[in-house]
């Protein structure tokens, strides 16, 4: 049996008490191996560390015959003026190894850690990787029925976590793991169950996939955190009209080929979810700058699988689906999203922008007047209500939101030219003449100056580079 019961978890906070949960009551899934999702603060590392024994309720108790690991990934634990193997060896003798065994185990601990001679120090002086990876591998010398992983996934350099990776595999055959983590792509390498806390509720799902839907609906994007391939060949990608195709310009294109390459290659072998989602995401808005809509794609939805619960990831994706088309899905995502967070200004603005082209304009004005509520200083916000007003044949409506956006941005050029066609369409003839001047005006001072072709992919290049530099 496996279970909890009448569970309680408070802390004291300044206006009383802030209860985790209260008087919980839940069968866990026996023999399984469980992923624990939630926001944060929603208390899942609280419970992790209930169930290891290293933290307690506040009324209620956990019922298991099972043995459990106290939960890798939770800092502290260690003490600090004792060296690695003194540390190790006192946490031996608490789990009641003898003797022989305790030497045998310590030179396992001392051999996948990789510590080498830094085995023989205190673990005040070892950095946070070397903590982690001392973690790491005293759990793994333990024989539990359940290991407790609290975001463990990225625990020293890339050879250390190949061999992590591998140990953890072995171990898996002999144990079950439950494992807290925010990253899809994680636990569906590990976990067949799920349980949601949310809003001091507890619920089990004996399908994981359930579970990560309840959690966040655009958790179904993919079904694998690899990229099987790179996409496009980068002389199509990064195709110069004719007369600038020098020699300068091929060398560029051959660099930067080698550089998107290799960087690929490090994210598909990097366990670093967090800067692999960021990087993925810039990829992908420099691909979107390109033109090349389906590279873009593939990297914004890389980004959204292993975190996907940052909203910074969708507006460019949702931009990738309406370039090419996919309008449905785009409304899809667009629903899920929003329903996760209604008030988000950039998801409802462009909520707004495909309900207009899917010709639903009264939900396209409902979408951005809650956008311009939510964002009042914002220009652009107001010019976009103004043109889908003008479409609608709103002309009062539309020039007070059209004035409102270029009197928050005085030089805003488009809203003129927009301007000028609201006042023709109220026949007010010589200010529609006024606004258009003033738009030829604006746009005659900030005419763009020609491309310098070799620049823009300088600049490429160094982004990509800088990226590159990161997932190392």
């Amino acid at each position: 049996m496996f279970r909890i019961e009448n569970l309680t978890k408070s802390y004291r906070i300044n206006n009383g008490r802030h209860y985790i949960f209260k008087d919980i009551t839940v069968d866990f899934p026996e023999n399984a191996n469980i992923a624990i999702l939630g926001p944060n603060g929603a208390g899942k590392s609280s419970l992790l560390r209930i169930l290891g024994g290293i933290d307690y309720p506040d009324s209620g108790r956990v019922i298991c015959d099972k043995t459990m690991s106290w939960p890798l990934g939770i800092a502290g634990g260690f003490i600090g003026h004792l060296t690695g193997r003194e540390n190790c060896d006192l946490v031996c003798r608490i789990y009641g190894l003898n003797k022989v065994k305790i030497e045998d185990t310590l030179e396992t601990i001392k051999e996948l850690s990789g510590l080498g001679k830094y085995f023989e120090e205190p673990i005040g002086y070892y950095s946070t990787g070397m903590n982690g990876r001392l973690n790491f591998s005293l759990s793994m010398a333990f024989d539990f029925e359940y290991l407790l992983i609290d975001e463990l996934t990225s625990v020293g350099d890339r050879h250390f976590r190949e061999k992590a990776r591998n140990t953890l595999d072995e171990k898996r055959s002999t144990c079950n793991v439950i494992m807290v983590s925010h990253s899809a792509a994680i636990v569906r390498d590990f976990c067949e169950h799920g349980i949601l806390l949310k809003d001091g509720q507890m619920q089990v799902f004996d399908n994981l996939d359930d579970a990560l839907k309840a959690y966040f609906p655009a958790a179904d994007i993919p079904k694998t955190a690899r990229l099987s391939s790179y996409g496009s060949d980068l002389d199509d990608v990064l195709k110069l009209p004719q007369e600038l195709e020098g020699d300068s310009n091929q060398t560029l294109k051959r660099r930067l080929n080698l550089i998107l390459k290799e960087l690929h290659e490090q994210i598909d072998q990097s366990d670093r979810i967090e800067d692999e989602a960021t990087v993925c995401h810039r990829l992908g808005v420099l691909f979107f700058q390109l033109g090349k809509w389906n590279d873009s794609l593939e990297f914004h939805q890389k980004a959204i699988y292993l975190d996907e619960q940052n909203l910074a990831f969708y507006p460019p994706y949702l931009n990738c689906l309406f370039q090419l088309g996919r309008l449905e899905d785009a409304i899809e995502v667009l629903e899920r999203v929003l329903g996760w967070n209604p008030n988000h200004p950039i998801l409802l603005s462009q909520k707004g922008t495909l309900m207009q082209r899917l010709g639903r304009n009264e939900e396209a004005v409902i979408a951005l007047k809650s956008a311009v509520d939510l964002e009042p200083e914002n220009p652009d916000r107001y010019f976009q209500l103004a043109s889908l007003q003008h479409i609608n044949a709103q002309f009062e409506d539309a020039l007070s939101s059209a004035l409102t956006a270029i009197k928050l941005n005085p030089n805003f050029s488009p809203c003129f030219e927009l301007l000028s066609r609201i006042l023709a369409e109220m026949n007010r003839w010589e200010e529609s003449v006024e606004a258009k001047l003033k738009f030829g005006r604006l746009t005659s001072e900030s005419k763009p100056s020609p491309r310098d072709w070799g620049k823009i992919y300088s600049d490429i290049i160094s982004k990509v580079e800088t990226e590159f530099r990161k997932v190392k």
